[in-house]
């Protein structure tokens, strides 16, 4: 009791101290969903998680057409303070869409090197402190955020041995920056299994979420853009993170953002690569420890027979993700190269020798015009050749529900290649994806969700693999992630 009471009379000050008892909690169990041998594998997954979690600690045409392309819109932009974000943005709870732009928020995945040394530059002028990071066996494993703005749950899971009681955790939701601390607490409740997860859900969201959360809760306001903390009651400790708490970053919006198997570990940093993300129509992935494996993701996505099936377009603008065949010619740049059509796109002004400006992508310039290359222009472009010189075969994919063609009249669309002379479907890979994982682009021009949903390969969109590929080379600091 503070000095201030001492002069209250004493039958008063009992008063205070029996108005402050608090009740306990009443907890249930959380129900399994994991059979043995998925715990296992999650097990052996763990430990070497561990091991990455440190890893990362320590851590166009030549002349006439490349006058042509505006300065490059790659997607780097600073993460904006949350603080800048109105306290009224979920506080609506219509059935209408959040109104923000997702290119826009995700531009913000490719800056997370700048946010962490913000962080670390944080004002003395800020009232609330963080409080420290401490670790533990419970982590957040999954973040889903509908297109309705209602639609959103988050999981927990627990990768230690030992049960863990909910009752002594919250979580804890940052909308207005560091001054003010946590806008929102989530109450937790019941119990949780070794390997198992809990399905946290807000209370307004649709039946199938729902259906498959443990805990129903009306304090889960966030779009996917909020940092969240787990936090030890007792001490207000964190155990585990996502996002940056006091900044304002995209973590899944209006998508089902899942970790990775491989990155089930704790860590006093978010690791935007330890994150894929699935459409957020799929709940499949809600109350069970389910993502495909990283080693897919570095592969990065195949094609099927499905698409061979495809059309390539059925009017004149949009294609719909079918292939052709086209003749490599030369190259121009790190993301423009020349090809022979044929004749076949003729009725969609695609044909004979024209220039494809690859999808997803906008590699630094050239030297063009009298003015000098941007930094690693011409590694990119000199990497872009070089793969394309040792090619077969070339596969030219349009983007269902895209443009066949950008502003500049060059034919648009992903480029498959393989080094076989007589390939097998699955010898193909997406150049797109390479030029990106390898450090020369930033994923740029591209929308998630939407349109972009409907070119899946193992249920993830061809678009998350671009971002997934970025985020390992800002992890490795390749190329224009070096900082040279």
């Amino acid at each position: 009791m503070k000095k201030v009471f001492s002069s209250l009379p004493n039958i008063l000050i009992l008063f205070l101290i029996c108005s402050c008892a608090r009740g306990g909690n009443k907890s249930e169990e959380v129900s399994s969903n994991m059979s043995s041998e998925q715990s296992s594998l999650i097990s052996e997954s763990i430990t070497s998680s561990k091991e990455l979690s440190s890893d990362v600690e320590s851590t166009e045409e030549e002349t006439s057409e490349a006058s042509a392309e505006t300065s490059s819109e790659a997607l780097s932009s600073d993460a904006k303070s949350s603080e800048e974000l109105s306290s009224e943005q979920l506080s609506s709870e219509s059935d209408s869409s959040s109104e923000s732009s997702s290119e826009q928020i995700s531009s913000l995945d490719s800056s997370s090197e700048e946010i962490s040394s913000s962080i670390s530059e944080s004002s003395d002028s800020e009232e609330y402190v963080l409080p420290p990071y401490v670790g533990g066996d419970l982590i957040f494993s999954e973040i889903l955020i509908g297109d309705s703005v209602r639609d959103r749950a988050f999981e927990i899971a627990n990768i230690g041995d030992e049960e863990i009681c909910l009752n002594d955790y919250e979580v804890q939701i940052f909308r207005h920056g560091l001054i003010e601390g946590p806008s929102e607490h989530v109450a937790l409740d019941g119990y949780i299994a070794p390997f198992e997860t809990c399905v946290i859900a807000y209370s307004y969201a649709n039946d199938d979420i729902l259906g498959k959360a443990n805990i129903v809760s009306e304090s889960f306001l966030n779009d996917g853009t909020f940092p969240m903390t787990i936090n030890e009651i007792r001490t207000n400790n964190i155990i585990d993170q996502i996002g940056y708490p006091g900044y304002y970053y995209d973590i899944g919006f209006h998508q089902d953002s899942v970790r990775k198997i491989e990155y089930l570990s704790n860590s006093d940093t978010y690791i935007p690569y330890g994150w894929v993300r699935y459409p957020n129509t799929d709940y499949s992935h809600l109350g069970n420890l389910d993502c495909l494996d990283n080693d897919t993701l570095f592969n990065g996505p195949k094609l099927t027979e499905e698409d061979f099936a495809k059309p390539y377009a059925t009017d004149a603008s949009v294609g719909s993700g079918g292939l052709i065949e086209v003749r490599y010619k030369y190259g121009i740049d790190g993301d423009t190269s020349k090809f022979d059509f044929g004749y076949s796109l003729s009725e969609f002004d695609i044909y004979g020798t024209m220039s494809l400006r690859y999808y997803g992508i906008n590699t630094p310039e050239i030297a063009h015009g009298g003015n000098p290359a941007d930094p690693y222009g011409e590694e990119a472009k000199a990497f872009t050749n070089s793969i394309l010189s040792k090619c077969k075969h070339f596969l030219v994919q349009s983007v269902d529900g895209g443009s066949l063609t950008e502003t500049y009249g060059r034919a648009l669309g992903y480029l498959w290649v393989t080094y076989e002379q007589n390939p097998a479907i699955s010898d193909y890979f997406l150049l797109n994806h390479l030029i990106i994982q390898n450090g020369y682009s930033n994923p740029a021009h591209v929308t998630r969700g939407g349109f972009a949903d409907r070119m899946l390969y193992k249920g993830i969109a061809y678009v998350e693999y671009l971002f997934d590929a970025n985020q390992y080379a800002i992890k490795e600091k390749l190329n224009i992630h070096s900082g040279e």
